[in-house]
């Protein structure tokens, strides 16, 4: 049942952004997607970085801490992704009004709310309290494409990437608010005491966060380079491209979202049994869906990208089919990745991620002038499958006895 719950509400979740991509691309052009594309990147770095920094390793944690400790664990964790919020959301105001750029303001906006927001559906999952995550993003959901249509129907202010960025802002603003006055029981009313409890969630953090920021620049790289070496039109349509790989998220973070809390469970329990046959099962279903992925990509890619956004875009169909293989490996690997944080091999799984985002990009920007607009689509394809390729030899590398030797440190027991 949480399994069905955690995919369902992960196709709200990704079929809202689907449709947000969609939506501007079709009624408000590629440059506009564009912006807009750079703009959300920025908001879903900073959502993975107070996610994998703070929730992930709490829920690594948990079990050790008694009810009292529980509550100011949450609250110090609420205080940190509030100061993250503020301050990201402050920096980019400073950026944007150096650079004179008018999407700054909405940018700074949505930067705040969309942490609010994230915040409240990532605690809701880590307690297994998934009906209410539902009932969240499912009023998104609604508010957020009512409020677009009616932009895209609308001559002021129109649809464009800084009024749908504010109107989004808005939305999840006051969804956000909704759900942390909901929740407000199973924090810690006491100030709690927020250096020593962070200090508890820094060690597994650090590396966490460092591999999920590399996974989000890797997802979000190639917009970016496209944006600076070409131009931002460019740059929509990769975000167009990859917005259509994205149709099997729900899938993969629906599992995810279940399989962290399980490998966690299974690996602070010594259950070797447990863990590697979680592992086995997780990649043999990730593997089987994204292989259905890159056969629809490739045989009906073409009527899937003029269907959504137009017949403009059927030309770029190329690029839709590398990017939905690259993709496919990234998931795939995602199993064995979740299995080295859990093992305490967080910092070189975080190694192989940045390596493989520095080939990732270098082969990219030398793929851009040689091959031509597809060139950073196989870059990432070959960035991604060696990424795969390390981290399965890691796990190959570390010995069965050895198996769970780090876990006892990692989770702060003696």
């Amino acid at each position: 049942m949480l399994g069905l719950l955690a995919i369902f509400d992960q196709c709200l979740y990704s079929g809202t952004n689907f449709a947000t991509a969609i939506l501007i691309g079709r009624y408000a052009g590629a440059t506009e997607l564009g912006a807009y594309a750079l703009a959300f990147s920025i908001v879903v770095l900073l959502m993975s970085l107070q996610r994998s920094l703070l929730v992930s390793p709490f829920i690594v944690i948990r079990s050790t801490l008694d009810e009292t400790q529980n509550h100011a664990m949450r609250s110090s964790i609420a205080w940190s992704a509030a100061g993250i919020a503020i301050g990201s959301s402050a920096v980019c105001m400073l950026a944007g009004l150096a650079l004179s750029l008018p999407i700054t303001l909405a940018l700074a906006a949505a930067i705040v709310m969309g942490l609010l927001r994230d915040f409240v559906r990532r605690m809701g999952m880590a307690d297994y309290q998934l009906v209410r995550v539902v009932v969240i993003d499912a009023v998104v959901a609604v508010l957020q494409l009512a409020g677009l249509i009616y932009l895209s129907q609308a001559t002021t202010p129109g649809l464009s990437a800084a009024s749908a960025l504010w109107w989004c802002a808005g939305v999840w603003g006051v969804v956000g608010g909704v759900g942390v006055l909901c929740s407000l029981a199973s924090y810690n009313s006491r100030q709690p005491d927020l250096r020593n409890n962070v200090a508890k969630l820094w060690p597994i953090g650090r590396w966490i966060s460092l591999t999920q920021v590399i996974s989000t620049l890797q997802a979000f790289a190639i917009p970016w380079v496209m944006a600076f070496a070409h131009s931002i039109e460019l740059a929509g349509v990769y975000a167009a491209c990859w917005t259509m790989v994205g149709v099997i998220s729900p899938a993969i973070e629906g599992i995810c979202n279940l399989l962290e809390p399980a490998l966690a469970t299974a690996a602070g329990q010594r259950r070797p049994r447990e863990f590697n046959g979680l592992l086995r099962f997780t990649t043999l279903v990730f593997g089987v869906l994204m292989s259905c992925l890159v056969v629809l990509a490739y045989f009906g890619g073409e009527l899937a990208l003029a269907l959504s956004y137009g017949n403009s875009f059927v030309a770029y169909h190329g690029i839709l089919v590398l990017l939905t293989l690259a993709a496919a490996i990234g998931n795939i690997a995602i199993p064995a990745n979740k299995a080295l944080i859990q093992l305490g091999y967080a910092y070189a799984n975080s190694l192989t991620s940045a390596m493989t985002l520095v080939i990732a990009i270098s082969l990219s920007l030398a793929g851009l002038k040689v091959i031509g607009v597809a060139g950073p689509a196989l870059a990432l394809v070959l960035g991604n499958a060696l990424g795969f390729l390390l981290r399965w030899w890691l796990l190959w590398r570390i010995p069965t006895g050895d198996r769970f030797a780090r876990v006892d440190g990692l989770r702060g027991v003696s």
